[in-house]
């Protein structure tokens, strides 16, 4: 009787090490199962850099055609004084029609702009704005697609402008996809004279000095 009872009880402990071993399995897999799971639905930070920026306090930001003049064949604008070039076209009695800015320059009083010689048209005439310009380059260095407007740009730590808002893919999208460099110009309508530029998208920050 002694046997049998010891017998039972060997066994009976056997299945319960079994039944313990298959729960712990399971269990363990289970585990790793929930760790995967967590880690694929993990939202990973963007990541991007600056790749370049120019910064003008008083660029020429416009220029008005006052007076199309007549004769001109296509040619070039240059000031005065300073940097700022800029070509231009014309209709068939030759009036300037249409200008497109090469370099805006920076210049501490507005300058007169003239057409370069040599030329044969006469009486053209223009007017200019001038004011703060910045252009730079932005890389999404980073492992995901990231939204242009979330986005965000400050200047001297105020004056947030959404990325969104000032950058106009050549695709109907917000994205702004893995290893694509963007371009991008802003005109900030304020006055004040920045030196510091900084960008913010979903925690990740990056700023530089202008």
């Amino acid at each position: 009787m002694g046997a049998s009872v010891g017998i039972g009880g060997l066994v009976m402990g056997t299945s319960l090490l079994v039944v313990c071993a298959v729960a712990l399995t399971t269990i363990s897999s289970q585990l790793d199962t929930s760790i995967e799971v967590i880690e694929s639905t993990e939202q990973k930070s963007p990541e991007f850099d600056l790749v370049t920026i120019d910064y003008s306090s008083r660029a020429i930001l416009s220029v008005v055609i006052t007076d199309a003049g007549t004769g001109y064949n296509n040619g070039t604008i240059s000031a005065t004084t300073g940097s700022f070039s800029a070509t231009f076209t014309v209709n068939s009695t030759g009036s300037i029609i249409d200008i497109d800015i090469v370099d805006r320059g920076n210049y501490s009083s507005s300058p007169t702009l003239v057409v370069d010689t040599p030329n044969p048209g006469v009486n053209a005439s223009f007017t200019i704005s001038t004011g703060n310009y910045i252009e730079f380059e932005l890389l999404n260095s980073g492992s995901e697609v990231m939204e242009l407007n979330n986005t965000w740009i400050l200047l001297n730590g105020s004056e947030p402008y959404n990325l969104g808002s000032l950058y106009t893919p050549s695709i109907s999208s917000w994205n702004w996809y893995q290893g694509e460099t963007i371009q991008v110009q802003m005109t900030p309508v304020s006055s004040a004279w920045y030196d510091r530029i900084s960008f913010s998208a979903m925690g990740y920050n990056l700023a530089a000095n202008i």
